[in-house]
């Protein structure tokens, strides 16, 4: 889980890298909009990105912790380690940090219009749209 945990961070800390530095075409909209819009990506993904960090640490500290019990000759805390259990406090905010992703995902979509990217799950053509996509 502490692999996967921080795969999604880096790939989440390299999204806010990269994000101030790539020109997305915007929303339909005001120049307001799309700003406002930008902005709300750009949070979106710090917030996560802090998230992800604290559930590291949390996870990390729990593993320590329970190391050190089974050094001590506990031999509950090894169990549920060696188990793939995942320490409450983690098990706890992983709904949430679903949820921040498909809200940042929703957020990025938002600023691809679909004259860029088709979002039609038929569609065939990946580099705009395609006119049988349109139909519907």
């Amino acid at each position: 889980m502490a692999a996967t945990l921080q795969a999604w961070a880096d790939a989440v800390s390299w999204l806010g890298a990269v994000l101030p530095a790539v020109e997305l075409p915007g929303a339909a909209g005001t120049e307001e909009v799309c700003v406002g819009a930008r902005q709300q990506l750009l949070q979106l993904q710090g917030r996560l990105q802090q998230d992800l960090q604290g559930a590291l640490a949390t996870l990390a500290s729990s593993s320590s912790s329970s190391s050190s019990g089974n050094a001590r000759g506990d031999a509950e805390p090894a169990a549920t380690a060696e188990a793939g259990a995942l320490p409450p406090a983690v098990a706890a905010v992983l709904p949430g940090l679903a949820q921040q992703m498909v809200a940042l995902g929703h957020a990025l979509c938002a600023q691809l219009p679909l004259a860029c990217c088709c979002n039609n799950p038929r569609c065939r053509q990946l580099r705009g749209v395609a006119r049988v996509s349109c139909s519907w």
